[in-house]
């Protein structure tokens, strides 16, 4: 089965559902499941609220 395409890495790194094949792949696939949790860190990263400084 072919790697899972961008798309899909980033749906799983948001949490979305995949489709079950997409699934059972990266259930198995350590490349893919490295790709999500990279992917992950970076959403958690953008997902914090900075500090307003005033002008």
């Amino acid at each position: 089965m072919p790697h899972c395409t961008p798309e899909q890495l980033a749906l799983a790194a948001l949490r979305e559902p995949l489709p079950p094949q997409d699934t059972a792949h990266l259930a198995g696939c350590a490349a893919c499941q490295a790709e999500v949790a990279s992917l992950q860190r970076s959403v958690e990263l953008l997902a914090v609220p900075r500090a307003r400084h005033p002008p």
